[in-house]
């Protein structure tokens, strides 16, 4: 249902959150946690609880790294003023603003169930919960060695290169690297996929072979 930042926030305004029996603010923290986070649950009565007792419960401190300023995929934890004064408050940041209010989703605040808020740091906010890795920061983009996908072509002049589709490059081998190559698929019991190919057409092939 939420099993990453997109689809939890494309949650619904006033979508119930059901979660291990409850639909208070912690029943969509708990779901952001588990799904999206991929955490563990947290066994805690209030909300204020994850702030105040995060460094004894393994499941927030292996997780989550506490913050006083927000940012996007961070748990805010609040209690007091605006929020709950005996159990406190907990929600989602989804977004910073220039004044340094900050865009949420809570569950059982203005609306009963999902809504969507701007709150801004006072002292009712007790901290920031920031997940780690952090669901919501952009991936990082991958270098050419990250690159899993790579096809091993030969030009006219016998030299052998290896291509990659994600940037578009290719890298002349050594002898010994066309060794090295060889002899994995070799134990492998593959064969080379080796054409007679120079760098300039293997772009044309991208998308056409697995």
């Amino acid at each position: 249902m939420a099993d990453t930042w997109t689809a939890f926030t494309a949650i619904p305004n006033d979508t119930q959150i059901l979660n291990h029996g409850y639909s208070q603010c912690v029943a969509l923290a708990n779901l952001y946690n588990e799904e999206t986070v991929g955490g563990e649950f947290v066994p805690v009565a209030s909300a204020y609880q994850w702030w105040t007792e995060r460094g004894s419960l393994p499941q927030i401190r292996d997780s989550y790294t506490p913050s006083s300023t927000p940012k996007p995929g961070a748990l805010f934890v609040a209690r007091g003023g605006l929020y709950d004064a005996r159990d406190g408050h907990i929600g989602v940041v989804t977004g910073v603003n220039a004044d340094g209010s900050f865009n949420t989703m809570e569950q059982n605040a203005g609306r009963r169930y999902v809504g969507r808020y701007t709150r801004t740091r006072d002292a009712n906010v007790l901290g920031f919960l920031i997940p780690k890795p952090n669901p919501a920061a952009p991936a990082a983009p991958l270098s050419e060695e990250d690159d899993m996908t790579i096809y091993i072509r030969r030009d006219s002049a016998g030299t052998v290169y290896a291509y990659s589709p994600l940037t578009g490059k290719a890298r002349a081998l050594t002898t010994l690297q066309w060794t090295v190559t060889k002899r994995a698929y070799a134990n492998a019991g593959l064969k080379l996929p080796l054409t007679e190919e120079g760098p300039a057409a293997m772009k044309a092939l991208v998308g056409k072979e697995r």
